[in-house]
């Protein structure tokens, strides 16, 4: 599943033909098709975005206007005109360069093939710099992956292993100091818990620097581009959220969103704008996303009122984000290489006489006839009663089915198939005696 559904991506792509080139097309598609999770968050948006703009009035994308760059967008209607790139940012980079779940992942490891049974071993990975929230740029909260049996699962972690197992009963910990005084990566060893996890790590995604973020490095790589786009309209950044904690402005301790983008107007003072669209949570109960935009201008003019009710109706017009960026970016590289089939939840309405209908995803129902995905397995996945699997259930009753209809949803990636089932028939299971007869003799 991408980050929008693929069939509003398509359709996205099939209606761009009055902005888009073939080309450009072309490049979307080889994005879109493609593995690499780096260009896909970024495609995604970019071909919603202009879909969406277009809408509200006329959109020409890359158009030649005499300038050394083109530009993503060049809008016009009748109140006003303005010419914009759109990137998308995210914290991958500082993902990459704090490993902390593969650090987790690894401990997880270790406990387990360590037979460790009668306590549970806990991970916090602690920023101790003195550095007054200034943190030198490209550093991390724990060593490299390449880096961790030299520095963390050494001779030193074992024997405390070691000890711990000798003394089951004893609380211990033990601490490492990496690139001192960055960090402090401890464990601790606590009796009458089970497995491993981490407790506790500093929040390496907070923005510590007013120019050195995800953020500004994207609004700086843009500045150049705009200033000789040729556009002699307002000009500015549309920035989408690919997963940065930078567009959040939840946390505290931090420098916001704001507080960059009003660096970056002091430096730049060729641009007019930044528009953002920040992913929220909807709530806990699904991975849906909502979208929020905010607009930052250098300075207001008389563009300003109508460019923030433009880009709120293209928020309110935005198709459904069915997740985040990055939990896309992780469903591409777990399929990456591995046969892709689809077992969603099923659903099902029980009446007086047992299971009435059922429920279950089309792509659910092609895999299983393809023999992609084995009877086996649906049955154990989804068990009734007595722990039969539920189409088993209903085949050793007799139940069957009765009609079926595909509920189509042109705006998700998930149609259903609906199953309804009828009481026990004498054509599949035992003849029975009938319901309140009476003994004539």
């Amino acid at each position: 599943m991408a980050m929008f559904a693929r069939r509003v991506l398509q359709r996205c792509i099939d209606e761009s033909i009055s902005y888009a080139t073939d080309s450009v097309r072309r490049v979307w598609v080889k994005k879109l098709n493609s593995s690499s999770e780096s260009a896909y968050a970024a495609t995604e948006w970019e071909v919603v975005i202009l879909h969406t703009i277009a809408r509200f009035g006329k959109l020409r994308h890359e158009p030649q206007l005499g300038g050394r760059s083109k530009l993503d967008i060049i809008f016009e209607d009748s109140a006003f005109s303005f010419g914009a790139d759109v990137t998308t940012i995210s914290d991958r980079g500082l993902d990459e360069r704090n490993p902390i779940r593969k650090l987790e992942e690894r401990l997880k490891h270790i406990y387990e093939s360590n037979g460790i049974s009668e306590g549970g071993i806990a991970l916090a990975s602690v920023d101790i710099s003195p550095s007054m929230g200034r943190v030198p740029k490209g550093s991390s909260i724990v060593p490299p992956v390449s880096e961790f049996e030299k520095i963390v699962f050494n001779d030193s972690f074992y024997q405390w292993i070691s000890t711990l197992k000798a003394s089951p009963g004893q609380s211990s910990e033990h601490r490492i100091i990496y690139r001192n005084p960055l960090s402090l990566i401890v464990f601790t060893y606590i009796p009458g818990r089970c497995g491993a996890w981490c407790s506790e790590y500093t929040n390496y995604r907070i923005t510590k620097s007013l120019s050195h973020n995800p953020l500004y490095n994207a609004l700086a790589a843009k500045a150049s581009q705009l200033k000789h786009g040729g556009f002699p309209g307002p000009v500015g950044v549309v920035v989408c959220d690919g997963g940065a904690e930078v567009l959040q402005e939840s946390f505290s301790g931090g420098i916001s969103a704001r507080d960059v983008i009003s660096e970056f107007f002091r430096r730049h003072t060729s641009v007019d704008f930044v528009a953002i669209f920040a992913l929220r949570n909807i709530n806990t109960s699904t991975i849906r996303q909502r979208v929020e935009s905010r607009i930052y201008v250098a300075r207001e003019g008389s563009w300003f009122k109508e460019m923030n009710l433009l880009f709120s109706r293209i928020t309110s017009a935005l198709p459904q984000v069915m997740q985040s960026a990055e939990n896309a970016t992780n469903e591409l590289k777990f399929w990456e290489g591995r046969k892709r089939i689809r077992l969603g939840g099923m659903k099902m309405s029980i009446g007086v006489n047992g299971i009435r209908e059922v429920r279950m995803l089309t792509r659910t129902l092609l895999d299983v006839l393809s023999g992609r995905l084995s009877q086996e397995h649906l049955n154990e996945s989804y068990r009734y009663g007595n722990g039969k699997g539920l189409f088993e259930h209903l085949a050793r009753v007799g139940s069957l089915i009765e009609s079926s209809r595909v509920e189509r949803k042109p705006d998700e990636d998930e149609d259903e198939i609906i199953f309804t089932f009828g009481r026990p028939d004498p054509a599949a299971s035992a003849f029975t005696v009938p319901e309140n007869a009476e003994d004539t003799q």
